[in-house]
């Protein structure tokens, strides 16, 4: 869908993903492990997704600690690339065949659209249609066995006799052994011929569209897509590029800026950050942002700070002409951050760096209090 994280960032777009070694794809919906666990903590972090700066993202739970019997999981999201995608898969080689398929799906569906639709809106009728969903095959199956079928009113009477008279066979009983036989035998019987169905429909289908007009669709597809995303790449990076002036904004681009380059010197943040950084959003001048607007304010700081990150350090002074406003803003994001003794040596040395160009001392201690909070009447 995307070419890479370049492309990701001009559109806006965030893609966090999840990766969970211990189960399928059906355990993800069904086990009660990840319900638990995964669910909970998906759900609880995304009202904080929005925050984040355009790219992508995999989300990290990792056991925190136990309470009793209740288990604490700590969640990051950490920020990643294509390449980190790549790792993960086999290969790409045989992507062209799936794409020639799509592109003649998408062209027979066209056709039928255009030419037969119309003709099959006036032959169906409601009756017509009942009667073909009665008499699927699936469907019809499962009724003719039921106890809507007057003729199996025997096998009703016969389970019921046999379950009024079921004993549980003695474990020596020779029976048990040829039962257990046999549905190993069957098991290994469905387990063969499944294998060789697989084997067979794999190789029909490569045979049928892994061919040199199938790489004519693909070189055919890749040369439109491309020409078409060079265009709208262009476009969206020149208006991201008109708007994102380094010596642009205030208060709030100073202090999202800074956010910024915090979380793309760590390449990742933990969601209590991420919920510091809701609270202050609930207080002017946050506060009277649409959703929208700060959007876009987040592209934009994201754009600075990932084409010139000192550029961006170097000007945070002119987005703060007044003393009192860098001392907050600073003072704020120190707070978002957090705990000191939870920073790594490059968040201290780039809060160290924002002090210095705003003129402002180290904070010294945590800022557990929301600076915004505690100064209503000084906010910018």
């Amino acid at each position: 869908m995307y070419k890479d994280e370049e492309e990701l960032r001009l559109l806006g777009k965030r893609i966090i993903y999840l990766l969970n070694d211990e189960v399928g794809h059906l355990g993800i919906f069904i086990s009660s492990d990840v319900m638990s666990k995964e669910y909970h903590e998906v759900v609880t972090t995304l009202d904080a997704i929005e925050l984040l700066a355009p790219g992508i993202y995999e989300l990290c739970i990792k056991n925190f600690k136990e309470v009793g019997t209740n288990e604490l999981y700590s969640v990051e999201i950490a920020e990643r690339s294509f390449d980190d995608i790549r790792v993960l898969c086999d290969n790409f080689d045989c992507e062209s065949a799936f794409t020639a398929v799509s592109r003649v799906s998408e062209f027979q569906a066209q056709l039928y659209q255009m030419l037969a639709r119309p003709f099959v809106k006036m032959a169906v009728t409601n009756f017509g249609a009942e009667l073909g969903r009665a008499m699927h095959p699936l469907r019809l199956s499962r009724t003719l066995t039921s106890s809507n079928n007057p003729f199996t009113g025997s096998v009703e009477y016969a389970a019921k006799q046999v379950r009024a008279c079921r004993h549980k066979a003695s474990e020596d009983n020779p029976f048990l052994a040829v039962e257990a036989a046999w549905v190993l035998s069957v098991r290994s019987t469905l387990e063969f011929w499944r294998e060789c169905r697989d084997m067979s429909s794999e190789m029909l289908f490569l045979t049928l569209w892994n061919t040199p007009w199938v790489c004519y669709i693909e070189h055919f597809r890749k040369w439109n897509e491309e020409s078409t995303l060079v265009d709208d790449r262009q476009q969206v990076s020149g208006s991201i590029t008109a708007l994102s002036d380094s010596k642009a904004g205030g208060f709030v681009e100073a202090v999202i800026r800074m956010l910024v380059l915090l979380v793309k010197d760590r390449h990742s943040v933990r969601r209590d950050r991420l919920r510091r950084w809701l609270d202050v959003l609930k207080i002017e001048p946050f506060k009277s942002l649409d959703a929208e607007r700060l959007q876009t304010i987040i592209r934009q700081q994201a754009s600075i700070a990932s084409d010139e990150v000192e550029h961006a350090i170097q000007t945070l002074p002119i987005l703060l002409p007044e003393c009192e406003k860098r001392r907050l803003a600073y003072r704020l994001v120190c707070h978002i951050i957090g705990p000191a003794k939870e920073m790594l040596p490059g968040t201290r040395a780039l809060l160290q760096q924002f002090a210095e160009v705003l003129g402002q001392p180290c904070a010294e201690g945590d800022v557990a209090e929301n600076p915004l909070s505690i100064v209503p009447d000084q906010r910018p």
